[in-house]
């Protein structure tokens, strides 16, 4: 701090909530009462006050976040110079075993067939590679990935409720619904609540339920019998396999 600026001395400051003039300020550095009021006095003079917020918040996370930030943990496919080992167990690219050879072998034997040496079993010791087209791989691997979110998908099992007194028009919308998702592979759980009287009459849910069954018998077949929970009658239909579809129950 200039002692000789007028400006600062004439000037008033805040200083851990206390307003002082600039003077009874370098007074109390020069008695030695306040050497940490320096550093809180020059960010008071020289930057704004949503500045300081910013300035404190940041040292604050600084202070609870004080350890860097880690990078995610891949997973990924060594090949050729990324595998560092004196030895492996190789695999050539038609399948055959040739056994366990230096590192340095089973690159030149890669490079000479123009193809790559994947690592495919890290954990094994010493870790089997095999000489193949690594792009290949990737887009093999890639597209059983997208196979399996596909199949997991198939598997979800849809649900379409029913009343006892449905009507034919919505009877025929919420049968084209099933229909659409045996046709995408899903299983369907076909329900039906008794309301109020409806209790008296379950024969007519009944009926609903084995309608379905038999409107949709040439591409499903029921898991179960129609089943009885509560006030509530479900059954579970399964698709058939293309293969079978058409021919009947």
């Amino acid at each position: 701090i200039n002692v000789k600026d007028n400006d600062f001395l004439n000037g008033q400051y805040t200083v851990y909530g206390q307003v002082i003039s600039g003077m009874e300020h370098v007074d109390a550095i020069t008695r030695g009462d306040s050497p940490l009021a320096v550093e809180h006095l020059h960010l008071h003079r020289r930057i704004p006050l949503t500045r300081r917020r910013t300035l404190r918040h940041r040292r604050r996370s600084e202070t609870l976040n004080h350890h860097p930030r880690r990078s995610p943990i891949r997973n990924y496919t060594r090949i050729n110079h990324q595998i560092r080992v004196p030895t492996v167990r190789c695999v050539d690219a038609e399948g055959e075993q040739i056994g366990v050879i230096p590192i340095s072998q089973a690159l030149n034997m890669a490079r000479a067939a123009g193809l790559d040496l994947v690592e495919v079993a890290a954990q094994s010791q010493p870790p089997v590679c095999r000489i193949m087209d690594y792009g290949k791989f990737k887009f093999e691997q890639a597209k059983k990935e997208k196979s399996g979110k596909k199949n997991a998908a198939a598997n979800k099992v849809k649900e379409i409720k029913f009343h006892a007194n449905v009507e034919d028009h919505d009877y025929q919308t919420k049968l084209n619904r099933i229909r659409e998702f045996l046709d995408e592979g899903h299983r369907v759980k076909v329900s039906l609540a008794f309301r109020g009287r409806e209790n008296a009459h379950q024969e007519y849910g009944y009926q609903v339920i084995h309608r379905v069954l038999e409107d949709v018998q040439d591409i499903a077949s029921g898991d179960k019998a129609p089943q009885k929970m509560g006030r509530f009658l479900y059954t579970l239909i399964t698709p058939k396999p293309a293969a079978v579809r058409g021919k009947g129950a």
